[in-house]
């Protein structure tokens, strides 16, 4: 009878240990995935401005359309230079190296400490890549390419510059992306900040969440 009653309270002793292992496991947060904001369609976001230049054409505005992607928490920006249309993709590493690089810039700026100085990829404040699109319509062909940045001065301004080097289609490697330098003065350049901030980005989900689950 005691080895029975004993055989008893093990099983049930045994039983509590298991329930409070699947207690243990199922009460792990998961991780938040940051490539992940929420399940929107991209978002437009308000229009930034860059200039380019060449020694043909001089310094021109260019017009960017800014776009919000929350599946991905990427930025995506369209524009035109020259014969192409251009979009980058930008995820939160290469906005976060970009940004690190222009509040470099700026705090150089701001203590008149930027000495004229031929640009290069070697004196850069930073390089990574970057995916581009482009086509003479719209982007159709894509490809990963390297980027830095550094400052230029134009016209006997330190403009913030970003350069895109030249790839390939990796669908056809007779195709390269264009080159691009993109110019960026102190003012443009906080206008980028403030857009890409990843606080920012959030907050315009955080709204779009709200409309959609709100019941009221």
């Amino acid at each position: 009878m005691l080895r029975k009653n004993y055989k008893i309270l093990l099983c049930v002793l045994m039983s509590l240990c298991i329930l409070s292992a699947v207690s243990c496991v199922t009460s792990v947060p998961e991780e938040k995935d940051v490539n992940f904001l929420g399940d929107f369609n991209p978002i437009q976001l308000e229009n930034l401005m860059a200039l380019t230049h060449s020694n043909a054409g001089g310094i021109k505005p260019v017009e960017i359309r800014a776009y919000l992607v929350p599946r991905t928490n990427t930025v995506e920006l369209y524009f035109r230079i020259f014969a192409n249309e251009i979009a980058l993709v930008l995820d939160k590493k290469t906005r976060d190296l970009i940004k690190v690089s222009a509040e470099e810039y700026l705090a150089l700026y701001e203590a008149d400490n930027l000495p004229v100085r031929e640009p290069s990829k070697k004196n850069a404040f930073i390089k990574g890549s970057v995916s581009v699109g482009w086509g003479l319509i719209s982007p159709v062909r894509n490809a990963t390419v390297p980027f830095w940045t550094n400052y230029e001065y134009l016209d006997n301004k330190p403009y913030f510059m970003i350069n895109l080097n030249p790839a390939p289609d990796p669908n056809d490697t007779s195709a390269y992306s264009p080159s691009v330098n993109m110019y960026l003065s102190p003012s443009l350049l906080q206008d980028y900040l403030e857009l890409t901030d990843q606080t920012y980005l959030e907050s315009i989900v955080t709204e779009y969440n709200s409309k959609a689950y709100t019941f009221e």
